[in-house]
């Protein structure tokens, strides 16, 4: 059985209702209002599909009823008696579907309206339902139609989201914002022709290039286009991000790489110079020459170690710390650096929160700033050091190249009245070895160094200037809600060799073959192993103690972690000492050095070897106490 349909019949009079009620198929089944009013209460009646209207309704005119039910997805027959050609004409203006005299009424004429109206109503609301489609979605959509007379393309229709071309552009009229005309006239010309879709290249609206669009230009019939818009502001914004930050990865990986193999060679270097200075008297040739060898090994390891920060290799010994101690406890120090032709002012948030960092790590991040903001002052000036926590509701861009996420931050902001830098500097200020002073005058380091530190400790860092404005840099590291960090009191040192007996792992002959004179000629008794499984072996085959395992971090096969655990197992009682050039990923994401376990850092001189080796032996933790 097929279902009923509900006509709504809206008339005053019962006689007319009745009749109609006479007159409708078995398939329609009335239902009744005698009042504008009682048509709205009935117009959400579920299963109407049509409403047989007279024009003339006690409270109000009929055709005031006719956008309420059109909206409502319903076919509007208006009924009347003796129309005139004009009330015929108002009614069809006014959204009717159809007319029917009433002196036409009868079994055939009513079911051919009503049907006729249902399918307008159907058409008319897919055609509106495509209306606010195009009207709501977040793509502009243009019309343009070629005309006949001089072949020149005028636009015919814009959406909301196709206007706002024109409002950035602050024009009422006249051809697509940011397209040069011949460039469109061809784009239309040749999609009329072949029926192909044209996509044009991303352009630019608005003040300062305010937003950037992507277009395609596809044919409607054989005088219309369409060309549907994109902002792509924000995805191109991204991709210029990821790209600058795909360009700071790769340099970094090649920094990082570049510095451990030096780091390597500038062991070797330092070691067999401090040798030749040790078999020299003073006042020889060999002697200077020595010294010499040092001196500029120690400046080289400086480079070196400031690239590793860049590259956010070094190894790191984070601990929880509050920035303004770290700002007071250097600020005597900062104030000698800089020199008397300069003022330095400190405003210190005093409820200012806990970060986690390497504490020498964030006195670097300081003074590198600080050092960058009197170099901008040739005839000196004041800065200013800020503290502050910052709570970011929002993700927001400060810069090309990332986003900052919602969270809460410590702060630290450094400003100078400098000559400031234009945008184009801007974009490179973090880069390594790019430097705006004399060729000799520094290495181009400094921020990339603050760039490499903040990014390896989870932080944010980016700069605003403008030409004779002076710079602002802001630093922003996560905050924590931990306590500082209690440093352990300092052990007394053994500073004697006692003939101790210390496993040394090195894969790199040369670093090896001087560490080993460094020890033996120190008095220490060494086993030496190129590899983890040969120091695995000598750890079981070794006679006597073994006091002090000595190890390289990265290293073919077992890295040092890993010799250092299975070493555990058979010498639980051993010292433990990494060495390294830099740690990579994987190390220095899994933090191997834990606060208090024992590290040098390559290059290192003698000196800085047996101190380390001493400390290690004398309160460095057992193998047992670091293994997993």
């Amino acid at each position: 059985m097929r279902p009923v349909s509900g006509i709504l019949v809206v008339d005053a009079s019962d006689e007319a209702q009745a009749g109609i009620r006479q007159r409708l198929a078995p398939e329609f089944e009335a239902v009744v209002a005698k009042t504008a009013k009682e048509a709205l209460e009935l117009a959400d009646t579920v299963g109407l599909v049509c409403v047989l209207l007279n024009v003339h309704l006690p409270d109000v005119d009929g055709l005031a009823l006719v956008p309420e039910l059109r909206d409502r997805g319903l076919g509007v027959v208006m009924l009347s008696d003796a129309p005139t050609q004009a009330q015929v004409l108002q009614c069809l203006r006014a959204g009717v579907h159809d007319f029917l005299p009433k002196d036409e009424l009868n079994e055939a004429a009513l079911e051919r309206v009503i049907r006729r109206s249902l399918e307008t109503a159907r058409h008319s609301s897919e055609l509106a339902l495509h209306r606010r489609l195009v009207e709501r979605m977040p793509f502009g959509a243009v019309v343009l139609a070629r005309s006949d007379e001089t072949s020149e393309f005028r636009v015919t229709y814009r959406n909301p989201a196709g206007r706002t071309l024109w409002e950035l552009a602050e024009q009422a009229e006249g051809s697509v914002p940011g397209l040069a005309e011949a460039q469109l006239l061809e784009a239309c010309e040749g999609v009329l022709s072949t029926g192909d879709v044209h996509r044009l290249p991303p352009f630019s609206v608005g003040r300062d290039a305010t937003r950037e669009y992507d277009a395609q230009v596809s044919r409607l019939d054989e005088r219309r286009v369409l060309i549907l818009l994109e902002d792509v502001t924000e995805l191109l914004r991204t991709q210029r991000q990821l790209e600058a930050a795909s360009r700071m990865e790769a340099v970094g990986r090649l920094a990082g790489g570049v510095a451990h193999d030096f780091n390597n060679m500038l062991t070797v270097i330092s070691g067999h110079a401090g040798f030749i200075r040790d078999s020299s008297e003073r006042g020889e040739p060999s002697y200077d020459d020595a010294i010499a060898i040092l001196d500029a090994s120690k400046r080289s390891g400086e480079l070196t170690r400031q690239l590793l920060a860049f590259s956010r290799r070094q190894i790191r010994a984070p601990r929880v710390l509050q920035l303004n101690a770290t700002v007071r406890s250097l600020e005597g120090l900062l104030r000698r650096i800089i020199g008397e032709d300069f003022v330095l002012e400190t405003r210190l948030e005093p409820t200012l929160g806990a970060m986690e960092a390497d504490p020498s790590q964030v006195e670097q991040v300081l003074m590198n700033l600080v050092v960058n903001a009197r170099d901008a002052m040739p005839r000196g000036g004041t800065m200013e050091v800020h503290t502050r926590e910052r709570n970011v509701r929002e993700d927001f861009s400060p810069a090309r190249g990332f986003r900052v996420p919602v969270g809460v931050y410590v702060e630290l902001r450094v400003a100078d009245q400098g000559i400031g830098m234009d945008e184009d500097t801007l974009a490179h200020i973090f880069e390594p070895f790019f430097t705006t002073k004399a060729t000799d005058e520094g290495t181009g380091l400094g921020l990339a160094t603050v760039y490499g530190v903040v990014k390896q400790s989870g932080g944010f860092v980016w700069a605003e200037s403008e030409p004779g404005h002076g710079a602002t840099f802001h630093v922003l590291f996560p905050k924590v809600d931990r306590s500082p960090s209690e440093l352990p009191p300092p052990m007394p040192r053994v500073s004697t060799p006692g003939g101790e007996t210390i496993l040394l792992v090195e894969d790199e002959h040369l670093v090896r073959r001087a560490i080993l004179r460094i020890l033996r000629g120190a008095g220490y008794v060494v086993l030496e192993a190129s590899r983890g499984l040969e120091a695995l072996e000598h750890a079981r085959e070794h006679d006597g103690a073994i006091e002090l395992l000595l190890t390289d971090v990265v290293m073919p096969g077992l890295d040092g972690r890993a010799i250092a655990d299975a070493i555990a197992g058979i010498r639980p009682h051993a010292r433990i000492l990494f060495m390294s050039g830099y740690s990579d990923d994987k190390i220095v994401e899994a933090n191997v050095l834990n606060p208090g376990t024992p590290f040098v850092g390559k290059p290192f001189s003698r000196e800085a070897l047996l101190e380390a080796v001493s400390d290690a032996l004398s309160t460095g933790p057992a193998l047992r106490e670091i293994s997993k």
